[in-house]
Formats: C-alpha cells, sequence, structure tokens
C-alpha cells in the first residue's frame, strides 16, 4: 500500500516540541541544507544519482539515532502537522 505523500513546509515544524522548544524545526532546516548542498555539489559533479526529499519518518529517524527518543515517540508529535 502507498502512503499519500503530503508536502509539510518547514515553517509547520517550529512549534513541535520533542525535548526543547523548536529542536525539530532545527533538525529539519539542518537537513533541508544538507540535502539541497548535496543536490548542487551533484549539478557541480555532474551525477547522475537523484536524491529524494527529506521526509517526515527520515526526520524522526535523524532525531532518534541523535537523542535516544524512539521513532514512535517522534513520530506521535510530528502527526500532528499532516493535517
Amino acid at each position: 500500500m502507498r502512503v499519500k505523500r503530503t508536502t509539510v513546509y518547514l515553517c509547520q515544524l517550529k512549534d513541535i516540541t520533542v525535548l526543547f522548544p523548536g529542536d525539530i524545526h532545527r533538525l529539519a532546516e539542518f537537513i533541508l541544507d544538507c540535502s539541497e548542498a548535496d543536490r548542487i555539489n551533484d549539478i557541480t559533479h555532474q551525477s547522475n544519482i537523484r536524491h529524494s526529499k527529506p521526509t517526515l519518518h527520515g526526520l524522526a529517524k535523524h532525531f532518534a539515532e541523535l537523542t535516544q527518543v524512539h521513532v514512535p515517540n517522534v513520530m506521535k508529535k510530528l502527526e500532528v502537522r499532516k493535517r
């Protein structure tokens, strides 16, 4: 079963708190910056590799790896923003 993709904007993550205010937003901003830098690097080096855009689940996994908070707990906080 395919999950319907919904665009979530960075500003929608500003008010989410898992450990401290703005933690998810700050991490998402960093991941997006890294993703953009990677895309620019690929263009510069004429790479044919396509990178997918970051997802909420991917963001939750990164957050969990860094903080030892379980992914389902992070996803519960992010579910609010899917409306």
